[in-house]
């Protein structure tokens, strides 16, 4: 059995985190390195206390444990979405695989690109009360030193930003700090095809700050500060947080790293968060709360299809689904049904999050290893069907 913590995650943020089991069964063990600590915390005796699954077939606490070794990574944390609303949340393993802290509810995970679509989120409810137009230039607003095509900068929109349409690389020159210098160049006309792009989120809250007078993280804050409290774009983190460390491909920190204490925030990636504060947030999407049906319903709309081959994939190996790109999420389209769906990847953080607005169901996970997107399948599927396609596309 897995060290592991099972509790209710309603939308009542005071509710949703008194409990932190996962010490019950972890207290005492010794400081063990790689995935050792995590077998033996898989060993331990689970908290009691259960809440019905978005499906039975969620994995419990012996197959949280069985997967994390299977996948060589340490610490998972996973939230499970029925009627649009979060009814369980599992953690299994460690931490830390150097001090042994087990995964609690209180533990957070770099959120990695799981923070485009919170950003996306709050881009809508900008455009729904008028202040941002999707669909004009934005060019005609906001200069942007680092990109020389003013003539295809012209053409380039929030919308096109948002479904990565722009034509711009997902990062041009030395890192993402958003003072560099480095010359940003489109690789396409905007709007003509589908490129994934960091840097185009990065250019898009630039004028959303223009637009508010706000940074990233007050807008996120004043719109999502209450049902995502123990989340933050940048330093500190909550006090009673504790950070997760990454692992390697081998589950262990030889190749791993500390999580990041971000100074400045990035819409594309610098979202810290615990599993039970995303789950809400995709409840809040599959709902449409904070947003107008007619908002809600164009965050949902796919913009463009997707290249099956666009990360080199065969695309015989995906066909018959098809992937889209919405203002803010994928969606794979496979026999009739529609799954909207993100990853996060930040190198030794990994996490998923997909869900259905028809069957009202969805799922979200953060794991702190390399190794991590291989739990996507088993942990998603069970709320939403096969991702099978998602994982296959992304190569």
């Amino acid at each position: 059995m897995g060290a592991h913590n099972s509790g209710n995650t309603g939308r009542d943020k005071t509710a949703n985190h008194k409990r932190d089991g996962g010490r019950l069964a972890t207290r005492g063990l010794p400081r063990l390195a790689g995935l050792i600590v995590a077998a033996t915390l898989m060993a331990a005796n689970p908290v009691a206390e259960r809440v019905k699954a978005a499906d039975p077939s969620a994995p419990d606490a012996d197959g949280l444990g069985r997967l994390l070794l299977e996948a060589a990574v340490p610490g998972v944390a996973a939230a499970w979405l029925e009627d649009c609303r979060p009814t369980r949340v599992e953690t299994a393993g460690v931490a830390d695989t150097g001090t042994g802290a087990p995964v609690t509810a209180l533990t957070a995970f770099e959120a990695a690109s799981l923070s485009k679509p919170v950003f996306a989120y709050l881009s809508m409810q900008l455009a729904d009360r008028g202040a941002l137009d999707l669909d004009a230039a934005i060019a005609g607003h906001l200069d942007y030193p680092r990109i020389t095509d003013t003539a295809r900068y012209a053409h380039l929109t929030a919308r096109m930003v948002l479904s990565h349409r722009s034509g711009l690389p997902n990062w041009a020159g030395r890192g993402s700090d958003a003072g560099r210098r480095d010359p940003l160049p489109f690789l396409f006309q905007p709007g003509t095809g589908f490129s994934y792009s960091g840097e185009g989120y990065q250019l898009l809250q630039a004028r959303v700050a223009q637009v508010t007078g706000q940074p990233l993280e007050t807008l996120f804050r004043q719109s999502l500060g209450d049902i995502m409290p123990r989340s933050t774009y940048v330093v500190p983190l909550a006090r009673d947080v504790r950070r997760s460390y990454g692992h390697d491909a081998n589950g262990g920190k030889a190749q791993g790293r500390a999580m990041r204490s971000p100074r400045t925030a990035n819409a594309a990636f610098t979202l810290r968060t615990v599993a039970a504060d995303y789950a809400r947030f995709v409840a809040t999407v599959c709902d449409g709360t904070g947003l107008s049906a007619a908002a809600h319903a164009d965050m949902l709309r796919p913009v463009g299809p997707v290249r099956a081959d666009v990360f080199g994939a065969d695309p015989a190996a995906i066909a018959p689904a098809e992937i889209f790109w919405t203002p803010g999420w994928g969606l794979q389209r496979l026999n009739g049904r529609d799954v909207y769906f993100h990853w996060g990847d930040n190198g030794v953080f990994k996490a998923f999050a997909a869900f259905d607005p028809v069957a009202r169901t969805g799922a979200v996970y953060f794991a702190n290893g390399k190794g991590g997107l291989k739990l996507a399948e088993p942990l998603i599927a069970p709320a939403v069907g096969t991702i099978q396609p998602v994982l296959t596309w992304l190569n």
